[in-house]
C-alpha cells in the first residue's frame, strides 16, 4: 500500500491553488496552516480526491481531526 508522502499532498494542494485566481504561496509547505489558504470545503474535497488517486485507494475523511496544517493530511487512514 503506497503511504501519503508530503511531496503526494503537496502537489495536491499546488493542483487546487493552481485554478484561483489569486496566485498560490511559493512558501507552501507541511506546516503552512490549512485556514491561511483560505479553501473551499470543496476545495479540501478536491485535495483528498487527489491525494487517493495518487495513493490508489479512498480514504476515510474523518480519520484525521482537526486539520491545522498541509502536513495533517499525510496521517489520513484508509478507508475500511
Amino acid at each position: 500500500m503506497k503511504t501519503i508522502s508530503i511531496e503526494i499532498v503537496l502537489n495536491a494542494f499546488q493542483q487546487v491553488l493552481a485554478h484561483r485566481p489569486e496566485p498560490a504561496p511559493s512558501n507552501l509547505d507541511g506546516q503552512t496552516r490549512v485556514v491561511d489558504l483560505d479553501l473551499e470545503s470543496l476545495d479540501l474535497a478536491e485535495i483528498l480526491i487527489l491525494i487517493e488517486q495518487e495513493v490508489g485507494y479512498e480514504l476515510d475523511p474523518y480519520s484525521v481531526n482537526p486539520i491545522d496544517v498541509v502536513l495533517d493530511f499525510t496521517r489520513f487512514k484508509k478507508r475500511q
